[in-house]
């Protein structure tokens, strides 16, 4: 309310802005609405505030990492230029007592990190050594899951289900492991191949990605190339699994994106059912 010039007695009225603070409406501060996953996605316009999604779990740039209801924290920075942070806490229905938390950069959301929690002197996530805050992401097949570690560990599985298609690996959590000037460390595995049962590995190589394109380039056997370019590149084989650029389905592939997987394949006579191809990545 504007008010000029002199005033005596007693004077009363109700300000348009009453409510306001700086300016701003109670709107502006937390909006509150039910969302689906792929609603709590947007870092570009979607309002700060605390949502509650549809019971579709939470993803990371498209794979369900962990399903179940959440209520979520979004906190928008002013300019609709996507970088925005979320926080996830598990319902308290489901009986567990789950964080997650990510940040994204210009659009790009990085990977949900777990937020260990004390619960009467013990945590949610058990911890060895000076593991505090590190996470293995595991992915089987499409699912992940997400536990602690001593050291932030990407382990991805591709067993006969998929067979010749590929396992897509989530990106953020690559690009935060690997796209550095040091890279990443990669094991290749693979497990329950023939009736020893024996477990067998290559490397660890290291891999490098660029910064400003999409180009990789692995150590050892100096295999590169451009991630997305229409040319399918494998960055490491062995046996019948393939770190790959490509995508593959039925085991025809095509590289029209940026997007890196593993397969299982049955070219090289490993058809064991139970056979399963592992990669390891480790900052």
């Amino acid at each position: 309310m504007n008010v000029t010039g002199s005033l005596t007695g007693n004077l009363t009225g109700t300000a348009s802005n009453a409510s306001a603070l700086g300016n701003i409406g109670p709107g502006g501060f937390a909006k509150t609405a039910r969302l689906t996953v792929n609603q709590l996605e947007n870092n570009s316009t979607l309002e700060s505030g605390l949502y509650t999604n549809s019971g579709d779990g939470l993803i990371n740039g498209g794979p369900v990492m962990v399903g179940g209801w959440w209520h979520v924290l979004n906190l928008h920075h002013f300019d609709n230029n996507g970088y925005n942070a979320q926080l996830a806490v598990e319902l308290a229905s489901q009986g567990g007592n789950r964080m997650f938390i990510r940040t994204s950069s210009g659009g790009v959301w990085r990977g949900w990190q777990d937020v260990l929690l004390n619960n009467g002197g013990t945590y949610a996530v058990s911890i060895s050594g000076n593991a505090a805050g590190r996470v293995m992401t595991k992915n089987v097949d499409g699912v992940v899951t997400v536990q602690a570690e001593s050291l932030d560990t990407y382990h991805v599985e591709a067993t006969k289900a998929k067979l010749n298609g590929t396992v897509p690996l989530d990106m953020a959590i690559v690009d935060r492991l690997c796209r550095d000037v040091d890279g990443c460390e990669v094991v290749m595995g693979m497990r329950d191949w023939d009736a020893s049962k024996v477990t067998t590995s290559r490397g660890p190589k290291r891999l490098f990605m660029s910064m400003v394109t999409n180009s990789w380039r692995m150590s050892d056997y100096d295999n590169q190339g451009t991630d997305g370019d229409g040319v399918v590149t494998h960055l490491w084989a062995g046996w019948d699994c393939y770190f790959t650029d490509g995508e593959y389905v039925g085991g025809a592939g095509v590289d029209n994106t940026r997007q890196l997987g593993l397969m299982n394949g049955n070219w090289n006579g490993f058809n064991d059912p139970n056979m399963v191809c592992t990669l390891d990545i480790r900052d």
